[in-house]
């Protein structure tokens, strides 16, 4: 947790950059787990972005993995 007042808004955009970070991984670490994992992957950030509400802005950058297969399906079903 951010105690002391920051001078520098270098160094207070560092702190804020890795209190992101923490809890970012935090919560996809509980993806990790509820699939009994040892391993934090792509997956598991993907999979918390697409549920957790605050995280939703980074959908484009984070998006679920998705099989050309499936692409293509989905891809079909729109344009009919």
């Amino acid at each position: 947790m951010l105690t002391q007042v920051v001078s520098s808004p270098s160094l207070l955009l560092g702190t804020m950059k890795g209190l992101f970070l923490e809890k970012f991984v935090e919560h996809s670490f509980e993806h990790m787990i509820d699939d009994r994992r040892h391993v934090l992957t792509y997956k598991d950030l993907a999979t918390h972005v697409n549920h957790a509400k605050r995280f939703q802005f980074l959908a484009d950058f984070v998006p679920e993995k998705v099989t050309a297969i499936n692409a293509l399906s989905n891809r079909i079903k729109q344009e009919d």
